[in-house]
């Protein structure tokens, strides 16, 4: 009826179906927690959530995998849409924390420049380096260092830890889920 329209349907219920995989994880979790150490005829509660999990995926990945590898991403509008929302604030926090302040009153310093942003109705993006040094003596030190900090591309490159958000780490889980797709064939 409307051939223009471009809805996500399946994604959507994909996401939905979520909900109904979890519910079997603790379904079956809340089922086990209480066994003793061998069988007990409470595992015959175990198969419905497992074979409703297992159908339920059977049927959403093989329509996911193909909507993702026709998707295509515009990069532009989603960097816009992650601007100004404040979540490099603990970037700054970690930032200020890394200095020698205690986490304590670099939460409460960024506070304060968040507040600031708000009432001025700008983004810590937007926030000038003669302004940010302001809010506290370390931030005066190294302003580029500060300005850095508040960047979308210093927050993801920073979360370099095991399933973190840098491009190397996501580099390490990308291969490890093509090495188990491969041995899964």
């Amino acid at each position: 009826m409307m051939p223009q329209k471009k809805n996500a349907d399946y994604a959507e219920l994909v996401r939905g179906k979520t909900g109904r995989v979890y519910g079997s994880l603790m379904s079956l979790l809340t089922t086990l927690k209480g066994l003793p150490l061998t069988y007990n005829k409470d595992m015959q509660e175990d198969k419905e959530p497992v074979f409703d999990a297992i159908d339920t995926l059977n049927l959403v990945l093989p329509a996911l995998q193909k909507t993702l590898a026709t998707a295509q991403f515009k990069k532009e509008r989603m960097l816009a849409a992650a601007r100004g929302d404040f979540s490099t604030a603990t970037d700054l926090a970690d930032y200020l924390a890394r200095q020698s302040l205690p986490f304590r009153e670099a939460h409460e310093v960024v506070g304060k420049i968040v507040r600031y942003c708000i009432e001025q109705g700008i983004t810590l993006e937007d926030l000038d380096a003669p302004t940010l040094s302001t809010f506290h003596p370390l931030l005066a030190v190294n302003t580029q260092n500060a300005q850095a900090a508040l960047t979308l591309q210093y927050s993801v490159s920073a979360r370099t830890s095991y399933g973190g958000t840098a491009p190397s780490a996501v580099r390490v889980q990308w291969e490890n889920a093509k090495a188990r797709l491969n041995n899964r064939a």
